[in-house]
């Protein structure tokens, strides 16, 4: 019936939310990543400029473009988000620490939010897992780092 959802049918809605979480998250990150690697010795400067390793940057990208890649796909996501938590929290750190980057005077919270975003993003895709549309629950039927498949099957 149109307008009414009855319990079977929210569960089923929430098999998609790791799915677009996973596909916008893992989209973004390529989108990041990949001028990382295309521009890698701008990049490595940059890297160097607010303190890290130049040699840094190539394995930023790469995390980057081939853990987007891994979200977009559901494989090895718990692992994966995890390393987009952890880089999400040294970003924002890094970034307000350098003190290289000068954000226009009333833009400060709002660019520094982006990393913040990401991390939070991340850490529920951690949580969650890839959900039922992923490799690891269609083609591999299990999740890599179990736990996440456990909790929605108890949902049955």
């Amino acid at each position: 019936m149109v307008g009414r959802l009855n319990i079977g049918d929210s569960r089923i809605l929430m098999t998609f939310g790791p799915l677009i979480v996973r596909v916008v998250l893992g989209s973004l990150f390529i989108i990041n990543g990949w001028p990382k690697l295309v521009n890698l010795e701008q990049t490595q400067g940059y890297f160097d400029i607010i303190g890290l390793p130049a040699d840094l940057a190539l394995l930023i990208g790469l995390l980057e473009v081939v853990g987007g890649l891994f979200l977009i796909l559901g494989l090895l996501t718990r692992i994966v988000a995890l390393l987009f938590a952890i880089e999400m929290i040294s970003a924002f750190i890094i970034v307000n620490i350098s003190n290289v980057v000068v954000f226009p005077e009333g833009y400060e919270l709002g660019l520094l939010s982006i990393p913040i975003l990401f991390m939070a993003i991340s850490i529920s895709m951690m949580l969650t897992g890839p959900g039922r549309f992923s490799i690891e629950w269609n083609i591999i039927k299990r999740e890599l780092v179990p736990g996440g498949k456990s909790i929605l099957q108890a949902l049955k």
